[in-house]
């Protein structure tokens, strides 16, 4: 009876993350929309603060730092489809000791603790001169007004303490709608997560595993959540397949053998050559 049950809240909650993930597919962010972030009042406002605050003009309000951190906390999350986690995370000391890359002219904080720290080691936080000036302002002369002197995070609440766990991601959503971006539907660091592991999934094996990397997940987990764009690749080989034995049956003469037709034999060849070959790797053949 036990087991019964299990296997009905199993099938339920299965079908409910199914649903949930198509729904998502339908209202994936595009590319358009987080490049218009940076042309939004709000961004340029949020810029010209910290140029204010740079040249001594003035002090931030609270809701002015908190409009400027989190156009910073924005900008730095999708330069580097990230999870909020390693912004979360990110301590004060760690991004004092960046490291600069002078051939691309970046600057890489490393952040020690993340959702996937144990298998993936630490996660780097990688920001253009531009950003990494704009941050450093707010970490030297902002910050130090609102923060308690206890407190060893970069990015903080306006009562000057840590974010609690899990409720940055939150800040995601509520800035894009400020913005003015996407205001149908809400822009979440997960929907902007996705938009980067669906366009890398036109890329290379090697490249993908070297955003899956930057990332902190594995390729099979960008395969599994982004379940729409793969089947429907999966689903339209399948039925050229099949619509290629259905035309070879149709066009066979009268009264001889069935015999599946060339481009039949063809796809049939091709789909077992893939049967080893994993689902993201698959690619369909003209």
């Amino acid at each position: 009876m036990l087991s019964d049950y299990s296997k009905s809240i199993r099938r339920l909650t299965a079908t409910q993350t199914t649903t949930r993930k198509v729904e998502e597919s339908f209202t994936a962010v595009e590319t358009a929309d987080v490049c218009k972030f940076a042309q939004t009042e709000y961004a340029r406002t949020a810029v010209r603060l910290i140029g204010e605050v740079s040249d001594g003009f003035r002090s931030l309000s609270k809701n002015e730092f908190v409009q400027v951190r989190d156009y910073l906390m924005v900008t730095t999350l999708f330069e580097n489809t990230a999870r909020p986690g390693p912004l979360e995370y990110c301590l004060l000391d760690r991004f004092c000791r960046a490291t600069y890359v002078k051939d691309n002219d970046q600057y890489i904080v490393i952040v020690d603790e993340h959702k996937t720290t144990k298998h993936q080691g630490p996660a780097e936080l990688v920001v253009n001169a531009q950003l990494y000036h704009m941050v450093k302002v707010y970490a030297d002369v902002i910050r130090p007004e609102f923060a308690v002197k206890s407190e060893k995070h970069l990015f903080i609440k306006e009562n000057g303490e840590r974010f609690p766990h899990g409720t940055i991601g939150r800040r995601v959503a509520e800035t894009f709608q400020h913005a003015g971006v996407c205001t149908e539907h809400r822009v979440t660091a997960t929907s902007i997560l996705k938009l980067f592991s669906s366009a890398a999934d036109k890329l290379s094996v090697h490249a993908k595993r070297v955003i899956a990397s930057h990332m902190k997940h594995k390729t099979t987990t960008a395969d599994r959540n982004y379940v729409l764009s793969l089947n429907a690749r999966k689903a339209t080989s399948a039925h050229n397949i099949m619509k290629s034995i259905i035309q070879g049956a149709t066009d066979s003469p009268k009264g001889s053998p069935t015999k599946a037709s060339t481009s039949a034999t063809k796809a049939v060849q091709s789909d077992d050559e893939d049967d080893d070959v994993p689902l993201k790797d698959l690619k369909l053949k003209k």
